[in-house]
């Protein structure tokens, strides 16, 4: 990711489904901090949880999901839209 990003410099990561998969809290912020430091502290992580993830996952501030299991963000004129498989 980090070579990626010298070669095309991207504002923002999306990570679906189960790639960040943390049992605890503490594996969770392990996981995803090693994504925000290879993507850059710049880039957003915006996640999208599957059915193995922990539904509490979405309260965790680096990943943007401002606490829901559906979403949308807006980057230039388009709009992406984050729908998890948790209910």
């Amino acid at each position: 990711m980090v070579a990626a990003r010298q070669n095309f410099p991207f504002e923002f990561v999306s990570c679906l489904a189960t790639t960040l998969r943390g049992s605890t809290p503490r594996d969770l912020r392990k996981k995803s901090s090693a994504v925000q430091a290879a993507a850059g502290r710049r880039c957003k992580v915006y996640a999208s949880l599957a059915t193995h993830d922990n539904p509490n996952e979405r309260f965790y501030k680096l990943f943007n999901m401002n606490e829901a299991t559906y979403y949308t963000f807006k980057k230039g004129n388009v709009r992406f839209s984050c729908s998890t498989a948790i209910t």
